[in-house]
């Protein structure tokens, strides 16, 4: 497994200005509301030694689970048609 190590601050300031403009737009307000989002979320942005697609693939995995969450699922349950539509509609900006 190589990683692009030339590629690698590139990626991570991209990734950077993209989670600026998801907090400048309140994308992820309703998730905040989650006991444990803000822990994960932190170790998320504080991580910039990872390839972005992890970052993005673990993101994408605490949004699940606080959705679960909300939905008073196990955290490996299945995402229900409700949750799936509005994961998607939080991430059309």
């Amino acid at each position: 497994m190589g990683v692009e190590v030339g590629a690698a601050p590139a990626a991570n300031g991209e990734m950077q200005a993209a989670i600026a403009r998801v907090m400048e737009r309140r994308i992820l307000a309703d998730y905040r509301k989650d006991a444990q989002f803000p822990e994960k979320f932190i170790y998320l942005i504080s991580d910039m030694n990872t390839h972005v697609m992890h970052s993005l693939r673990f993101l994408r995995t605490i949004l699940i689970e606080c959705r679960l969450h909300r939905e008073r699922q196990a955290p490996c349950a299945t995402l229900p048609p409700t949750g799936r539509k509005k994961s998607q509609q939080s991430w059309k900006c």
